[in-house]
């Protein structure tokens, strides 16, 4: 990791990629104005100055999967406008939490190109006040913003606690509360920060903190096979009105396919063994069972003898082994005119179940606020299955594929787990 200390002439470009710099390097740029600085693939940390007298105008961009900090922004003012661009699969993150918030006003966050960009603010503990009022343009469904604010007395950042949406004026308002209070003024919540959501929501555009942040990421990978009345279909390739097959031989309906990216380099460290993909290998579970490898994640309940019982809660290291390594994977979770199992390369899992978890997957919220990882709270119950996360019931089966697979274990080869930085 190396520091970087530049000064763009007039009306210049500086493209930061594998070929011009490191990973994780620090830029300290200084932008006299209609200067551009585009990132693309890589990781850095860019400390913006503005020092033109004149009306001036800066951006700074984050392209094919770059992941980008703005770690102290200086001179942004009234006549000093900077605009960040955040393109689908990349993401940047605004930690100036030292300045004052009105800094704010001058500052343009525009999403770009494809859907599923992620723009993080770390917004500053006093707001004096006078609420800043940030633009966001381009915003699309799979875009993501996540907000959170330094906490003034030390310890973990603040999420939300209340979120107040005017489409009117295409005005979002958030509130934070410190150890249990909410930070008041003449007797009313202030409101930190407002988004200026420049173009008409859709409709059914919706935002909301999400509470707590329980989501699970509970679905099928991308080119995992499921059986229909005319064979096996790839997941991906259903759609509403298909038909499938049921475990128990029936024929069911797809009512709808959730869909949701994900990205090695935006899953926290502490969040990876509830977000990387498990697989089971062929014959993992019985003979032809799975009838060719089975990669799913680590929520998605398999179906034994009535019982839904997690992937997560299978793995042995041999054959059934969590991939750390994967740098982005895709998952899909198919949802029935009622609920039922499928059955996937051959194994029965469950179908799509709403459990107040719909927001997890792109092609419904489409901005989802402060989403976390791991198991949804409140799922319904199930006519005739129970579901079984740890216990007896999961032991014994654990030991059951753990034995087979030392019985299979000359054509099987060991993976060692690794997890992710």
């Amino acid at each position: 990791m190396t520091t970087h200390d530049i000064e763009l002439p007039d009306a210049t470009t500086l493209l930061l990629n594998s070929v011009t710099s490191d990973n994780h390097d620090t830029w300290n740029v200084v932008m006299p104005g209609l200067n551009v600085v585009v990132v693309k693939g890589i990781d850095v940390t860019i400390n913006p100055t503005m020092t033109g007298t004149d009306t001036s105008a800066n951006s700074i961009g984050a392209f094919d999967g770059a992941d980008v900090i703005i770690g102290t922004a200086q001179g942004v003012c009234a006549h000093k406008q900077m605009t960040y661009k955040i393109e689908g699969e990349s993401s940047l993150t605004y930690r100036s939490q030292g300045l004052d918030a009105k800094q704010l006003d001058h500052t343009d966050f525009e999403f770009t190109g494809d859907a599923g960009g992620t723009l993080k603010l770390l917004l500053p503990s006093d707001p004096k006040i006078d609420i800043p009022t940030i633009s966001i343009s381009g915003l699309r469904p799979g875009d993501n913003m996540l907000v959170e604010m330094n906490n003034p007395y030390g310890g973990a950042n603040i999420l939300p606690k209340t979120l107040y949406y005017d489409r009117g004026e295409g005005l979002l308002s958030l509130s934070f509360n410190v150890n249990g209070a909410n930070y008041e003024f003449n007797g009313a919540p202030i409101k930190w920060v407002r988004f200026q959501l420049d173009e008409d929501m859709p409709a059914g555009y919706s935002f909301k903190p999400n509470g707590d942040g329980s989501l699970s990421y509970a679905c099928y990978l991308r080119g995992t096979h499921i059986a229909t009345p005319d064979g096996e279909t790839k997941v991906e390739a259903l759609q509403a009105g298909d038909k499938v097959l049921t475990a128990g031989g029936q024929v069911a309906t797809v009512k709808w396919l959730g869909y949701r990216k994900l990205t090695a380099s935006r899953i926290p460290a502490q969040d990876a063994l509830k977000a990387f993909p498990i697989t089971f290998q062929k014959d993992a579970i019985a003979d032809n069972v799975p009838h060719r490898d089975l990669t799913i994640s680590p929520y998605h309940h398999l179906y034994f003898d009535g019982k839904l019982i997690p992937a997560m809660a299978l793995v042995n290291g041999l054959t059934i082994t969590q991939d750390f390594s994967r740098q982005s994977f895709e998952y899909f979770h198919v949802e029935l005119d009622h609920f039922d199992i499928l059955l996937a390369e051959g194994v029965a899992a469950e179908s799509y179940v709403d459990t107040g978890n719909r927001s997890m997957f792109q092609n419904v919220n489409p901005t989802s606020m402060l989403a976390d990882f791991g198991p949804a709270p409140g799922r319904q119950s199930i006519a005739g299955m129970k579901i079984v996360r740890k216990g007896p019931v999961v032991e014994a089966l654990r030991e059951r594929l753990r034995q087979r697979a030392e019985a299979i274990a000359p054509v099987v080869q060991p993976v060692v787990q690794r997890c992710a930085a």
